[in-house]
This record gives structure tokens, C-alpha cells and sequence, in this order.
């Protein structure tokens, strides 16, 4: 494959990122992995689910008035680290950026490529070295409750143990989060530890279940037609965007089937993410006719008041006695069975 490509209009070297960022630059500031090489990662036929579940608490920000017009304006920016992906090409770092090349209709984004070394605690590194990459020009800077949701995923995958000593000790050495935080000023990581306690101590979970977990369970589902083209989308993230730019506008006048699990570590904030996606997908459907009818003179196009879906059910994750019970019998539920049970 070639180094050179074009991307956002401009001709893009790969090897131009060597300097500033060679070998060198990456084992001194990722000591954690060794570096690989650059590479061209192909955005378009791009389907990843979230690997990096837990980097931000929100999922993937949307960044079209920001990230998006500077892309416009700048093209691609050769003096930034660029997008990181381990060896497995599961993306480190660089998914709003992906998002907004994609939207621009960009098929190629550059990349450096690394290989995670051996340790006790692949997930927990993974997810520190993600956050740490939050810091570069194009991406929505770290909150707090980033680090609050990643130490609670590391949690659920048994690579930090729920008390006090154990997340402190796990957020010094994974997450060096005095780089970060003066918590002898602030006491901003006392506040942080007692955000995770919190959560461990505040109710019902989610589970976390995989992709092809999930897709082998609604095979399963008893009693109801789910046709080989529904959408199965994961809360979070732009999954919003997905649905309405890869389900609801391809199919003019035909209302895409939908199958939706929830993101989240608890079932407060799983209960959010699925009430946020389909408010979301509403916006954006809004949009879209707002759009159009702002492109024709003299024509005011009405957003269709029924849903531009039909929702076949959501996926019983929550650890609740009566979701788990919905599991076992692979029943979907309706909406108001699972913000309700």
C-alpha cells in the first residue's frame, strides 16, 4: 500500500510523521508498547465496536462544528500525533477523528501502529494509554468521570480490586494520575476514588456483554420475527448517527427494524444511554427534514411525527432478577420493560 494518499484535499506522506514521531518519541512517551510502523486504516469499511469501553464516559463525542470545520479549514494536521490502533487494529485512539473524516466522506485515515507489552493488566494499560492520547489538539480534553468509568470497567474485568487502597494504588501506577491532577491542592483524586466507590456500592449492574455474545443470544429470541436486516447497535458513542445515515435514510419510505442493547456500567446510567440514543435518533431525523426543506424555496417539509423506526425490542442486560430472567428465556423487551424492571 502506498505511503502517500490523499486525504481532505491534500497530499498526505506517512513517512513525514517520522520525524517528529519515530520510534524514539514513542518509547519514551509509551513506554507500555513497542512501536510498529504507519499505516493507512481504512475508514469507510471500518465496523469496530467501542474497544476502548471505559476511555469516555460519554462515548464519542460529537465534533462536526468543531473537529469537523477545522478539518475544512486546516486539512489534516501532519504536526499532531496521529490516530493509534495496536496490532490487532483495535483503535487506541482517533475514533473522533475517524468519525469526522467519515462524515466528510474520507476513506483512508494515517495511523501509527503499536504492540501492547506483556502485563497483568492489558485492559487497565489500554485504557490509561487511550486517556493519555485524549490530549492531543483535536480531541475533547478528559474529565473526571473518565477516569471514574474506565478504573470501574477495570474493575468489572478483575484488574483492580473495589476498595479504597486498591483504586488508589491502581490509579498512581496504571493511570499516573498525578500527571494530571495536584490532588494536595484540589483534592480532586480524593474525589475520584470516592466517585468509584460510589458507583461499586450504588446498585444494580450492567453487563457488559460482547458483540457476538449478543448477536448468538437474539438468534435465540423465541416468539418474534427479527428479519436478517435489522439493525443490533450498541447505545453510546455516534450510534445515533450510524443508524440514521446506514438504516433510516437508505431505505426511503421503509422503516428500518431495530434491536438495541445498553452501554454502561450501571443500570442508572445504561437506562440513559438508551433513552439518549433514541431522543438522538430523533434530533437528527428532525434535522435532516430541516435541512432539506431549507435547500428548496418555498417548500417546509414536516417531520413525520411517528418514530422513523420500529423498535422489535432491547436486549435484557441490567443485573435486575427480572432482566436476567428475560435473559435466560432470550426475550427482548419493550421500552418500558427495561427502564421500568
Amino acid at each position: 500500500m502506498s505511503n502517500i494518499k490523499i486525504v481532505l484535499g491534500k497530499s498526505i506522506d506517512l513517512d513525514k510523521y517520522n520525524p517528529p514521531y519515530n520510534i524514539e518519541w514513542f518509547e519514551t512517551h509509551f513506554p507500555e508498547y513497542n512501536f510498529l510502523s504507519y499505516g493507512w486504516r481504512n475508514i469507510q469499511d471500518d465496523e469496530q465496536e467501542d474497544f476502548n469501553a471505559g476511555v469516555r464516559a460519554k462515548g464519542t463525542p460529537n465534533a462536526e462544528d468543531s473537529l469537523g470545520q477545522a478539518f475544512l479549514i486546516d486539512g489534516w494536521k501532519m504536526d499532531s500525533i496521529p490516530p493509534i490502533e495496536d496490532h490487532e487494529g483495535n483503535l487506541l485512539d482517533g475514533r473522533t477523528r475517524r468519525q469526522e473524516l467519515r462524515r466528510l466522506g474520507e476513506k483512508w485515515m494515517p495511523v501509527a501502529r503499536l504492540k501492547q507489552k506483556v502485563t497483568k493488566t492489558p485492559n487497565s494499560q489500554r485504557r490509561a494509554t487511550a486517556i493519555n492520547l485524549n490530549d492531543h489538539d483535536y480531541n475533547e480534553r478528559k474529565k473526571t468521570e473518565d477516569f471514574v468509568v474506565a478504573v470501574c470497567r477495570d474493575i468489572v474485568d478483575g484488574e483492580c480490586k473495589p476498595n479504597e487502597d486498591a483504586i488508589w494504588f491502581h490509579l498512581n501506577h496504571v493511570y499516573k494520575i498525578d500527571k494530571y491532577y495536584d490532588n494536595s491542592k484540589s483534592g480532586i483524586v480524593t474525589k475520584i476514588v470516592s466517585q468509584i466507590l460510589r458507583r461499586q456500592k450504588g446498585g444494580t449492574g450492567n453487563t457488559p456483554y460482547q458483540r457476538d455474545t449478543i448477536i448468538e443470544w437474539i438468534a435465540k429470541v423465541k416468539n418474534q420475527m427479527i428479519p436478517t436486516s435489522s439493525a443490533i447497535l450498541k447505545t453510546g458513542g455516534n450510534r445515533d448517527e450510524q443508524f440514521i445515515t446506514r438504516w433510516v435514510l437508505p431505505q426511503v419510505g421503509k422503516k428500518p427494524e431495530i434491536v438495541v442493547y445498553a452501554d454502561g456500567l450501571f443500570a442508572e446510567d445504561s437506562r440513559e444511554s438508551v433513552l439518549n440514543f433514541f431522543k438522538d435518533v430523533r434530533k437528527l431525523y428532525n434535522l435532516v427534514f430541516k435541512t432539506v426543506s431549507s435547500s428548496l424555496e418555498g417548500i417546509d417539509i414536516t417531520t413525520p411525527v411517528e418514530d422513523c423506526y420500529d423498535l422489535i425490542g432491547i436486549v435484557p442486560t441490567l443485573e435486575t432478577p427480572f432482566q436476567q430472567q428475560a435473559w435466560k428465556e432470550h426475550r427482548l423487551l419493550t421500552l418500558e420493560e427495561f427502564l421500568n424492571n
